[in-house]
């Protein structure tokens, strides 16, 4: 009885290293609909560094030219590029896009406010008066969301799971994964052992695909300026999983560190 104990103890922690990891998967893909995302993602990417053709025109060039073409000279626009509230504007608008698409949140991708803010910041920099159309540029803006549609499952498990949802789920699935290894092992401690593996090596996991994305692009048969561009923005998104992989790793560090210290006051045994 022991012996098939363990071994669906065993068994268990292998099915905890799947669920685990689709568990902080699941986290980790929740960022994409959350707006602080895309805004710190826009404040913390360097626009000169990607580059966006063949011709080596960065990011910053185009929107410095589309800015001149509107009358806008370099300095200025380039001002206005690396404001804050432009970064802000440009964030919302992708965070509000993914939002509209992916869950139940059917709000417009920007606003006449959101447009009114960009604006008066322009003009503070310029010195300027600008005379637009908010109407029509919300207008335009807003169009995009109507051809994006995705599944209604999609959308309904996203909009359930998004907030506090996975959390709680993901401590109940830790709770209740515990006390059956518990049972299976007739001990409240082993689980910390039994557990820790599939915990670390799950971490691992997330370590190993943040490095690899980067290899995988510098392998790749693309322009190097261009691959280049790809790493720093892959990387940028895909830093959340090095961190959640390297906070499992602790955690199962502590796990182990913690039942053999169990293990040591209870004596010799075998587990």
């Amino acid at each position: 009885m022991k012996t098939l104990g363990k071994i669906c103890a065993v068994i268990y922690s292998i099915m905890f290293y799947f669920i685990i990891t689709i568990a902080f998967v699941s986290i980790f893909a929740l960022k994409f609909v959350n707006n602080n995302f895309y805004i710190k993602a826009f404040k913390n990417i360097d626009f000169n560094k990607i580059i966006v053709n063949e011709y080596n025109e960065t990011l910053e060039d185009a929107i410095i030219s589309d800015l001149e073409e509107n009358g806008i000279d370099k300095e200025d626009a380039k001002k206005i590029l690396n404001s804050s509230e432009f970064k802000e504007f440009m964030g919302n608008i992708v965070g509000n896009y993914v939002n509209y698409i992916l869950t139940d949140n059917k709000t417009d991708i920007v606003s006449k406010s959101d447009i009114r803010k960009i604006i008066n910041k322009i003009e503070d920099i310029t010195g300027n008066k600008i005379e637009v159309d908010e109407d029509e540029i919300v207008n335009a803006i807003n169009e995009i969301k109507e051809s994006s549609e995705v599944s209604k499952e999609v959308v309904m498990t996203i909009s359930y799971f998004k907030g506090n949802t996975i959390y709680i789920w993901l401590t109940i699935i830790i709770i209740i994964s515990y006390l059956l290894v518990s049972l299976f092992t007739n001990s409240f401690y082993k689980p910390l052992n039994y557990l820790s593996i599939p915990i670390m090596l799950s971490g691992i996991t997330f370590v190993i695909t943040r490095f690899a994305s980067v290899v995988l692009f510098n392998i790749m048969n693309i322009s190097p300026n261009i691959s280049n561009s790809m790493i720093e923005i892959i990387s940028y998104i895909l830093n959340p999983l090095l961190y959640i992989g390297i906070i499992l790793i602790i955690a199962s560090v502590l796990m182990i560190i913690i039942y053999n210290l169990i293990k040591n006051k209870k004596g010799n045994f075998t587990v």
